[in-house]
C-alpha cells in the first residue's frame, strides 16, 4: 500500500479512527502471526502455571503480577518479554513499511527499545501525581513510534517530535484512542467473560489472545497519529529526502 497524502485532511476522530483500522488492513498477515505468536505464549505461560491469569499491559511491556520465586517462572515472563518487545518493533516496521514510511536504521530495535521505556516512565509518573498529566503526555507521545521506528530517531528526539507534531491536535487524539480502547476493552470483555462461563481453561486462552489483538490495535493508532501529524507537519519531502 502506498503512501497516501493527506497533508489536506483536517486531523479529526473519524480520520484517524479510519486510518487505524487501513494500517491493520494494509498488513493482515503480520498482525495476525503476532497475535497468534504473542498471544499463544502469554496462553501457554497462564496454562503451565508460569504466568498469572490477570496481566497488566503497556504497549509492548507486560508486567505480570504473580510470585516469581520459581526460575521457571522468572525465565518465561523474562522471554516473554523480550519476545514482546523484538515482536512489537517487527510488527511497527512492517505496519510502517506499508505505509511508505519505514525508512529508520535496521536497528532501530534499540531507540524502539528505549524510548518505550522513557514513554511507560513517563506516563507512569504523571499517573501516579495525577491522572491528568499521565493522560496528557500518553496523547501527545502517541507519534512517537513512529518517529523510532520509522525514522530511526533516537527514544529523546522521538519523544521531543511526537510532542511537538501533536500539538493542537490532543483532542481529536485523545478521543479517538478513548473509542479505540473501551471498544477493544468492551468487545474482550464480553467475549472472554462469556467462554470463562463455559470453559475458563478457553477463556484465558482468548483473553491472552484479546490482549495480543489489543496491542495491535495500538500499535495501528499509533502509526495512523504518526502518519497524520507528520504530513501536517510538511514532512512528507523529508522522509523521500
Amino acid at each position: 500500500m502506498g503512501l497516501i497524502d493527506v497533508r489536506q485532511e483536517k486531523l479529526r476522530v473519524d480520520t484517524l479512527l479510519e486510518r487505524t483500522f487501513g494500517v491493520i488492513g494494509a498488513s493482515p498477515v503480520a498482525s495476525l502471526v503476532y497475535v497468534l505468536v504473542i498471544g499463544g505464549l502469554g496462553a501457554a505461560g497462564q496454562g503451565l502455571g508460569l504466568l498469572a491469569n490477570a496481566d497488566v499491559q503497556f504497549g509492548p511491556f507486560s508486567v505480570f503480577p504473580q510470585d516469581f520465586s520459581t526460575a521457571a517462572g522468572f525465565l518465561f515472563s523474562f522471554g516473554l518479554a523480550t519476545a514482546s518487545i523484538g515482536g512489537a518493533w517487527l510488527l511497527l516496521r512492517e505496519l510502517l513499511h506499508r505505509q511508505g514510511r519505514a525508512r529508520g536504521r535496521a536497528n532501530s530495535v534499540w531507540a524502539f527499545f528505549g524510548m518505550s521505556i522513557l514513554a511507560v516512565l513517563g506516563v507512569i509518573a504523571g499517573l501516579v501525581l495525577f491522572i491528568a498529566p499521565g493522560v496528557i503526555i500518553l496523547v501527545r507521545w502517541s507519534a512517537a513510534n513512529g518517529y523510532a521506528v520509522g525514522m530511526g530517531h533516537g527514544p529523546i528526539r522521538a519523544l521531543k517530535e511526537s510532542w511537538e507534531a501533536t500539538s493542537g491536535h490532543s483532542w481529536p487524539i485523545f478521543f479517538a484512542g478513548l473509542i479505540v480502547t473501551l471498544g477493544a476493552a468492551i468487545a474482550f470483555g464480553v467475549i472472554v467473560a462469556a467462554l470463562t462461563k463455559i470453559d475458563p481453561a478457553v477463556g484465558a486462552i482468548v483473553a491472552s489472545l484479546g490482549d495480543a489483538l489489543s496491542n495491535v490495535i495500538s500499535f495501528a493508532f499509533s502509526v495512523a497519529v504518526f502518519l497524520l501529524v507528520a504530513d501536517h507537519r510538511g514532512e512528507v519531502a523529508e522522509v523521500f529526502a
